[in-house]
Order: C-alpha cells, then sequence, then structure tokens
C-alpha cells in the first residue's frame, strides 16, 4: 500500500486532482496485472507455463472405486508422444491419434506392490479380430518398478488400445482389490521367477565347485536365454511382464569374463553375483501373498 503525503496550504484542487488519479490507478491496476500474467515472459518462463498444460482428457472414467484404491482412466485426444512432451497437439479429425492415461490412488495404509489391466487392440481388415494383452507392474520381481505408498498417484501412459479394464491391484500386506484370478495369476509369475533364479544359482554354484571358467558357463547360459521365451497365450490367458533371468545372468558372466580373466577372482565376481541373486529370491519368498512350495533357503530344490 502506498502512502501519499499532501502539503495542507495546497489546497482542495490539488486534493481533488490527487484523488481522481488514485481513482484511475486503482481501476487501471487488476487490468494491468491481468495483462501481466497472460503476457509470457522474454526469458521462456511463458513456454514453460504452457508446457505445464496439455489438452485436457476427453473423457475420464472410473475403473475401480473402492475404500483402499480409486483407478481412473484418462483418454486424450492426442498421441502419447505429444501428451509425455506435455505440447497440446491435437489430432486431425479421423486421424484415430489418441493415448490412454491410468491413475492409480492408494487409499489405503499399506504400499501397493502390484497392479494389472487388460488392454484390447480392434484389428481393422477384413477379418476383425481383437487383441487383448496385459499391461501390469510388480515391485516384487522388477525392483525398479515403484511401489504404489499410501496416499499417493501414480500415473502411467497406456499407449492408444481402443478399450482398456482394471484387473487387480495387490499390497505388501498380501491383500488385494479386484479379481482373485489376476491376483493368482501375479504371485504364479513371481513364482515361474523365483524358479528362474533358483535354477541359475544352482548353476553358478556348480560351475565353482567344478571349476568352470565364467566363458565356459555362459555358453549354457546363453542357451537357456534362448529357450526362454514366453508361450503363446491360450484363450483368456494373459502372459505378464518376467524378468529374463537367463539372459541378465548371461551378460553378467560377460562382463566378468572381459574385466578379470583370473581364476580367483572370477571365482569372487561369480560369488557376489550368487550373493545377487540370492537376495532377489529371498525378497520374492517374503512378498505377500506367499508363492507356493518355496524353500526357506533360496538355491535349493522346490
Amino acid at each position: 500500500m502506498i502512502v501519499m503525503l499532501l502539503p495542507i496550504e495546497r489546497g482542495k484542487r490539488t486534493c481533488g486532482a490527487v484523488l481522481r488519479v488514485c481513482a484511475l490507478a486503482l481501476f487501471a491496476l487488476p487490468l494491468l496485472l491481468a495483462s501481466a500474467r497472460a503476457r509470457p515472459a522474454a526469458s521462456g518462463e511463458g513456454a514453460a507455463q504452457q508446457s505445464d498444460s496439455p489438452a485436457p482428457p476427453a473423457t475420464k472414467e472410473i475403473l475401480e472405486q473402492d475404500p483402499r484404491a480409486l483407478v481412473e482412466l484418462s483418454r486424450y485426444e492426442i498421441d502419447c508422444s505429444d501428451l509425455a512432451a506435455k505440447q497440446p497437439k491435437q489430432t486431425s479429425s479421423g486421424a484415430g491419434g489418441h493415448c490412454f492415461e491410468l491413475a492409480i490412488t492408494n487409499l489405503a495404509d499399506v504400499a501397493m506392490s502390484a497392479w494389472g489391466v487388460v488392454v484390447e487392440r480392434d484389428s481393422k481388415g477384413s477379418r476383425a479380430t481383437t487383441d487383448r494383452g496385459a499391461r501390469s507392474e510388480d515391485c516384487v520381481i522388477i525392483p525398479r518398478a515403484p511401489q504404489i505408498e499410501p496416499g499417493t498417484t501414480r500415473r502411467m501412459r497406456l499407449g492408444n488400445p481402443d478399450r482398456v479394464a482394471f484387473k487387480a491391484i495387490v499390497y505388501r500386506d498380501g491383500s488385494s482389490v479386484g479379481d482373485p484370478d489376476f491376483v493368482r495369476l501375479m504371485v504364479e509369475n513371481r513364482g515361474r521367477v523365483y524358479d528362474r533364479i533358483v535354477e541359475a544359482i544352482q548353476k553358478l554354484r556348480a560351475a565353482i565347485a567344478a571349476g568352470t571358467t565364467p566363458t565356459q558357463l555362459n555358453i549354457e547360459f546363453r542357451e537357456l536365454a534362448r529357450e526362454d521365451v514366453p508361450h503363446a497365450p491360450q484363450p483368456g490367458e494373459f502372459l505378464l511382464p518376467t524378468p529374463a533371468v537367463f539372459a541378465t545372468v548371461s551378460m553378467s558372466l560377460e562382463r566378468i569374463t572381459a574385466s578379470l580373466g583370473d581364476p580367483d577372482r572370477d571365482t569372487t565376481a561369480m560369488n557376489r553375483l550368487i550373493s545377487q541373486l540370492l537376495d532377489d529370491a529371498r525378497r520374492i519368498a517374503a512378498s505377500k501373498p506367499p508363492i507356493a512350495n518355496h524353500p526357506l533357503n533360496p538355491g535349493e530344490p522346490r
């Protein structure tokens, strides 16, 4: 607030003129402020503000509403690449470009460890078919996949399928929301990853005991990685993302071979790799809901 002090001797004429100027300033100030907000800054601040406001979704629906979870699906009439860049460039009429964004909000007091949805895509052509697939994240088998903490929302772009259906959420304590059959599918997927890790540990231990070099052992793991391909899903069956355990071990053995080449140091590096795999196996074995028939000591046969 600006306070103006006027000499008394200048009289009413001066006061009247000043009052008119003040009234004009008070009237013009909101317009000036609004104009300043609307005008982009020369330093590029205006462009940044614009890019933070992509086009609003054309549709938004609730896929699941539960006391412990809220799952929302937004459809944007722009390509996912434009949405990722926060560039609201509308697609031309009939172009078919769109992007689905999934938002999962954890309303429970325990973290979410896994979630899954089913996406459907209609084929265009003389023989109309519908392809169905699963999209999921599971931080138990893929540690870089973030768990969803209580009170937070995770947003994921799903591409441009024709339809998206919510299936299930699994919490750290073993409780779940959604389709029990899909929850069972996620737990079975954890068990398959566990089995591959246990097999890799056993082969590494046997190689160390037999004096097998990393180069020789890697021949076997390369073959295991080639054979470890997903089978074709049966009708109504879904394949969930699974880490390539054998391929990962093969790459680790290649790094050991390239950097070491000394038998004692090779053995130390292979034991370190076993320790890392044991950590992964123990994490899966301790997860809830529990995987079936896992041993107390990972690395032993199930």
